[in-house]
């Protein structure tokens, strides 16, 4: 799998740089963090560029998404929908890949949706052009928020994708919250130990946000059940879940959700509350899908 995607890289480089070997050397150089200056084959066109964005970037223009507009530090591609990425920080290029190409999230329809972790509005967008009536996306940093806002207007769904700007959480209130530097789609409420291994929040931005209950999105905006669970949101998940009363636990048909410090006791979690648990191995960081059969 390494081998393949280590070619594919090289192929993605020669098929559009105009350096391609001064490219591939610059972008392993710096695989885990600086910016690169691509220069596009054929072309006198030149981005700045997060260099881990760059192949996700290269790998999407591959399966046939388009540049519609770039910037200092923007990118906006199109495919079936129209999404607007950071260039220089963060990972929004490389969630496009994961949930529009990969599929991370599935293919099959759900009605209603909690997105706890929105970012740039990706998810909710996927989850809203494929058979969503009603996605709630939670989204508490207002650099992320501002960008989900402006991709569900790009793409005219404001009245399937409900955008909040607030934090999933087992209470209900404000707290604080954690920006790290450079990286916004790491954005966190309570950094877990293994989070805290990888990313450096003592330098992180922070700000007051407001937390809500899983609860009591569910009584006020009328969701007769929750289709899906989608919780990326760094580290909220063990608390958002474990302090779920039974009504509410009841109402969710599937979770999918990715852990970051270990499954503690998630797998066992679910599985006692009649879900189907399906969990990678990986020691700190991993996903988790859990369905449980409609009543």
């Amino acid at each position: 799998m390494l081998l393949r995607h280590r070619l594919r890289n090289v192929r993605l480089h020669f098929l559009y740089s105009n350096h391609p070997v001064k490219s591939i050397f610059i972008s392993l150089l710096l695989r885990s963090n600086g910016n690169i200056l691509f220069s596009f084959k054929g072309s006198n066109f030149t981005i700045k560029i997060n260099a881990p964005q760059l192949y996700p970037l290269l790998s999407l223009l591959d399966k046939g998404w388009q540049i519609k507009e770039i910037s200092a530090e923007y990118v906006t591609l199109q495919k079936d929908v129209c999404l607007k990425c950071r260039l220089l920080k963060g990972w929004d290029l490389g969630h496009i890949n994961e949930i529009y190409e990969e599929k991370a999230y599935g293919i099959e329809p759900r009605e209603y949706v909690v997105d706890a972790g929105a970012s740039n509005g990706d998810s909710a967008i996927y989850f809203a052009v494929n058979g969503a009536s009603k996605v709630l996306a939670l989204e508490p940093d207002p650099e992320s928020y501002a960008l989900a806002e402006e991709n569900i207007k790009k793409n005219k769904l404001e009245e399937k994708v409900i955008l909040l700007q607030a934090a999933l959480s087992s209470t209900e209130g404000e707290a604080n919250f954690l920006i790290p530097v450079g990286l916004p789609n790491a954005s966190s409420l309570k950094p877990t130990e293994g989070l805290s291994k990888t990313i450096d929040f003592g330098h992180a931005k922070q700000i007051q946000v407001k937390t809500v209950t899983l609860r009591t999105l569910i009584q006020k905006y009328s969701l007769p059940r929750v289709d899906l669970l989608k919780l990326d949101c760094e580290g909220c998940e063990y608390d958002v879940l474990s302090s779920l009363d039974t009504e509410t636990l009841m109402k969710i048909r599937a979770i999918f959700l990715e852990y970051h410090d270990g499954h503690r006791n998630l797998p066992q979690f679910l599985a006692d509350n009649e879900f189907r648990v399906k969990a990678e191995n990986n020691k700190h960081q991993g996903y988790i899908q859990a369905h449980r059969d409609a009543t």
